[in-house]
C-alpha cells in the first residue's frame, strides 16, 4: 500500500496479497479534511465504486500515523485499523500535483509526486481505469506496480501542475 498526500490532496494505492485481504486491489484519490484527530478522505476519483469516502481516527506514534476508523464495503460497515510509517524521500524536494480533465472540464486523474515517488490515478471510463506508482531513477521514471487495463496518455503528465508541500507513508502493519 501507498498514500502520498501533499496537503489536502491525496492518492492511495492499494495491492493486497494473500488468503486474508478484504478487498482486490484499487486506488483512489481526492482531497482529505483534519478535524480534530478525525481525519476524512473524500474521493473524486475511485478505482472501487462501492468504496466511497471513509472517516478514521488519526494518532502518532513516533513515526508511525494510526489510522482506526470504518469504511463502507457494499451494504457493510467494515472496520479497520492502519499503522502507517513515514518513509524517508530521496531525489527532489519538490512535491506536484497535476490534474487532468476530459473534455468539458471534467476530473480525469490525478498525478502526486514527492520525491523520486509518484502515483497516478486515472478515473475509470467505458470500464477502462489505471493507478500506478512511479520511481525515479537515473534513466527516468519507472513503473513499480500498477492495476488496471487503460494508461494516461502522455500529454496528463504535463498539465495543471502545482507545487504543493507532501509527506510520503507506507502501511507497515495493517
Amino acid at each position: 500500500m501507498l498514500w502520498l498526500q501533499i496537503d489536502g490532496i491525496f492518492a492511495d494505492l492499494r495491492t493486497p496479497l494473500g488468503a486474508g485481504a478484504r478487498t482486490g486491489p484499487s486506488a483512489c484519490s481526492g482531497q482529505t479534511r483534519l478535524v480534530r484527530d478525525r481525519l476524512t478522505f473524500h474521493r473524486d476519483i475511485d478505482t472501487s465504486p462501492d468504496l466511497i469516502n471513509d472517516s478514521a481516527r488519526i494518532t502518532l506514534d513516533g513515526d508511525d500515523l494510526v489510522e482506526r476508523g470504518v469504511f463502507r464495503l457494499g451494504r457493510h460497515n467494515v472496520l479497520y485499523e492502519e499503522v502507517w510509517r513515514r518513509d524517508a524521500v530521496t531525489g527532489s524536494t519538490g512535491s506536484l500535483a497535476t490534474v487532468g480533465h476530459e473534455p468539458g472540464g471534467k476530473l480525469a486523474a490525478r498525478l502526486l509526486r514527492i520525491g523520486d515517488v509518484g502515483l497516478i490515478v486515472v478515473k475509470p471510463l467505458d470500464s477502462a481505469q489505471w493507478a500506478a506508482e512511479l520511481r525515479h531513477a537515473p534513466t527516468g521514471w519507472s513503473i513499480v506496480r500498477d492495476i488496471g487495463a487503460a494508461h494516461a496518455p502522455p500529454e496528463l503528465l504535463g498539465t495543471g501542475i502545482r507545487i504543493w508541500h507532501g509527506l510520503h507513508w507506507s502501511l507497515i502493519d495493517g
